[in-house]
């Protein structure tokens, strides 16, 4: 949640902090279409053996329009591009989608600010195209990038025009016969942790750095030293083309250390065999239902919200303002709403597990930097309100959208009675009527109550001797305005809840 204007106008800093791409990752294709109606394929022309260097700005940035103005890379165009002796590609790219095309031109007609006019003399094709710029994980303004023809990109900075040829003359060459670079290995699985037994997909990014094709790659998987696959992946990769080569999904319970090996290539084993590996964690857990959510706000907590939600995305609690909600992350500085909390403020929330199984803590930010706004620092916190030394998660700055997961074991609960996954509501959206489904272990008295997003009660059904097995109830809902409601079943071990819309 920090500011950044005064760093934007002197640094060129992205409004959106993220994290900018690895060097030597393997560059996102793309085609696009320049301001002036021409297409062009980036993996075409680095397939011809060209680099391509790509210089990421904004029109409002001052430091961008320095460096445009130095004019570095309209010589190196009008020397080694097409028009020259054609060894390379240079491409600009205006890459904040908050800016209108008619700033690169100047200032008439221009939304979200222009330093002046970009297009006149420039030799070199011009996007307006904010995706490229997201693709390739842009953190700030001007970024420039060198593409090698083997596909791998890194980011060069600001050069003169020597520097710039001296980069792309630095690209590799395919060494000469059998050769792979092992990119890298991942599942996915898209939590640090793993909660009880989970299903993930290995998969091995490679890119073949030899001048013969590649014909066969064989991969040992082992999880805990244990091997589990050996994969013998047949399908051609030529000369300096990537690769993503996918394993059969695993299961994978509590801590893990998952290795893919690359064995041998084209038949030949490897003198010292490739290794990468994936290493995860238990989930922590907790042997409470109850547990309390500790919130230090900075002076931007109009940009917090906050959700507990089960893996099945049931939402059990959540708090934070409203205006944001759980589809919020990145979207800006939004206004005030249900639920906001005060600036630089301590917040406690008690909040309840129901039963066994895998929980999320979803943090949201709205400006996309979590609670921290660059003077004031904030956190989260969450841990079992009986045992605050047993903290299931936590952290503060950095995040826009964060899942934290965690454990809840040797907890009786109210889905140990109405059985998992057959409590249904529907139709949802509902008009005239809301019909539930659920089961039970046991017969037992059930209370049903209707609430809004503010958790205030506005309709009880009341309470219901209910059968072991299938039951069925309704709710009229002719009378309620379109919007959000939580359908709420209490039982004497607990409630268990479900979301539903009403829209007329």
């Amino acid at each position: 949640m920090k500011r950044l204007i005064t760093l934007m106008l002197l640094a060129g800093l992205y409004v959106q902090v993220s994290a900018q791409l690895p060097a030597n990752s393997i560059a996102p294709d793309f085609t696009a279409t320049d301001i002036n109606g021409v297409q062009y394929h980036l993996y075409d022309i680095i397939e011809q053996g060209k680099p391509v260097i790509m210089d990421v700005s904004a029109t409002w940035c001052g430091p961008c329009w320095s460096y445009h103005n130095a004019h570095h890379l309209k010589t190196v165009y009008e020397q080694y591009g097409p028009n020259g002796t054609n060894e390379l590609m240079v491409m600009f790219v205006e890459g904040d989608n908050n800016t209108s095309l008619e700033c690169l031109y100047g200032t008439a007609g221009c939304v979200g600010g222009t330093q002046g006019n970009w297009v006149d003399g420039t030799p070199y094709p011009i996007f307006n195209n904010g995706s490229i710029a997201q693709a390739y994980e842009i953190a700030y303004y001007p970024t420039v990038y060198l593409i090698c023809p083997n596909h791998l990109v890194k980011e060069i900075g600001q050069q003169n025009a020597a520097a710039l040829k001296a980069s792309a003359d630095a690209c590799p060459d395919p060494v000469q016969g059998v050769n792979i670079n092992a990119i890298t290995f991942g599942t996915d699985y898209q939590y640090g942790r793993i909660c009880g037994t989970q299903v993930v997909t290995p998969s091995y990014l490679v890119l073949n750095g030899g001048t013969e094709t590649l014909t066969s790659v064989v991969i040992e998987l082992k999880v805990n030293g244990q091997t589990v696959q050996t994969l013998d992946y047949t399908e051609p990769i030529a000369s300096f083309m990537p690769r993503m080569i996918e394993f059969a999904p695993i299961e994978v319970t509590g801590s893990a250390i998952i290795r893919a090996t690359i064995k041998s290539l084209n038949g030949t084993d490897l003198a010292t065999p490739i290794v990468k590996q994936k290493t995860y964690q238990k989930a922590k857990s907790t042997l409470t239902k109850e547990l309390t959510l500790e919130l230090k706000t900075d002076g931007y907590a109009v940009e917090t919200y906050w959700e507990l939600i089960d893996d099945q995305g049931n939402v059990y609690a959540y708090g934070g303002n409203e205006n944001v909600g759980p589809n919020g992350a990145s979207t800006g500085t939004p206004t005030a709403g249900p639920g906001t909390y005060s600036n630089n403020t301590v917040i406690t929330e008690t909040v309840e597990v129901p039963a066994n199984g895998c929980y999320f803590l979803h943090m949201v930010d709205a400006y996309g930097d979590g609670m921290c706004d660059g003077t004031n620092v904030g956190s989260y916190k969450l841990f079992e309100t009986a045992n605050p030394a047993n903290i299931l998660t936590q952290g503060g700055c950095d995040f826009a959208d964060a899942f934290d997961i965690f454990g809840a074991e040797g907890i009786v609960g109210v889905n140990d009675l109405i059985q998992e996954g057959s409590f249904r509501v529907f139709p949802n959206p509902a008009k005239d009527i809301l019909r539930l489904e659920f089961s039970l272990q046991n017969a037992a008295d059930v209370q049903i109550t209707v609430t809004n997003t503010l958790g205030q009660v506005i309709r009880t059904l009341g309470t219901f001797e209910c059968v072991a097995g299938s039951n069925f109830q309704s709710i009229p809902t002719a009378d309620l305005a379109s919007g959000m409601y939580i359908v709420n079943l209490r039982t004497a071990e607990g409630t268990v809840s479900r979301t539903f819309s009403v829209k007329q």
